[in-house]
């Protein structure tokens, strides 16, 4: 499953509150190196937190994978802005197709805090496109999820987050965020997007998740969802 929201709305804390309910569960988390080393377990310095995101932006370079042909395509149908971004996400999109490969072939349940589904939504919200056939083939690119959790928080909450968030950041660790204008807009592409995926035959369940008391009720809704979907693949 894939939670599914704009930076700042929530989605690792929910989706470690889920993993905790599910007790089987697998995290798959897409820590920002600011917060975590490659194994999501430690904290870095800052120093070394800045030199190992510049380090991540560069891909490896002349694989020619079907990951990278996945990662090529979508940059050509939703170019971000600017050289730095788009290296960025050709490399985040080709080790994200490499570990939702990983993850199917463990089989069971794995909770992705954001997969592709955001990425579609934000690389939308850097070239500010909702329109829907471009977002249509966006997600035929992409590799689909079993279950969506699109978590909605107001506006106003994921603003000041973000606002927190950058200010306790240095300048060149700035450089690797969106930004509060882009963030926004990516809650009107994730509307766009709903449609799209019920089309597709995406199961999309939005949970409101906006402070630490509504995250047990979002936590128990999801895990009643879990179940219910076991039992409908059983039947």
């Amino acid at each position: 499953m894939e939670l599914v929201g704009p930076s700042g709305s929530g989605k690792t804390t929910l989706a470690q509150a889920i993993v905790s309910a599910l007790g089987p569960a697998r995290l798959a988390a897409s820590s920002r190196p600011a917060e975590a080393g490659a194994t999501g377990r430690f904290r870095l310095p800052p120093a070394a937190a800045r030199a190992a995101k510049i380090a991540r932006v560069f891909p490896r370079i002349g694989d020619g994978t079907q990951e990278e042909d996945r990662a090529a395509r979508l940059l050509a149908l939703l170019p971000p802005t600017g050289p730095l971004w788009r290296l960025r996400y050709r490399r985040y999109l080709t080790e994200l197709s490499k570990r939702l490969a990983r993850e199917r072939t463990a089989g069971g349940i794995a909770v992705f805090d954001q997969g592709f589904v955001t990425a579609v939504g934000t690389l939308a919200s850097f070239s500010r496109t909702i329109d829907r056939e471009t977002l249509a083939r966006a997600l035929e690119i992409a590799p689909k999820p079993d279950l969506v959790i699109r978590i909605e928080t107001p506006r106003e909450t994921v603003a000041a987050r973000l606002h927190d968030r950058l200010g306790a950041q240095s300048a060149a660790e700035r450089m690797f965020e969106l930004g509060i204008p882009t963030t926004l807009r990516q809650i009107d592409v994730f509307e766009a997007l709903d449609p799209l995926l019920d089309h597709c035959g995406i199961p999309v369940m939005r949970v409101a998740c906006p402070d630490r008391a509504s995250l047990g009720p979002a936590t128990e809704a999801v895990r009643a969802r879990i179940a219910g979907f076991g039992r409908e693949v059983e039947a």
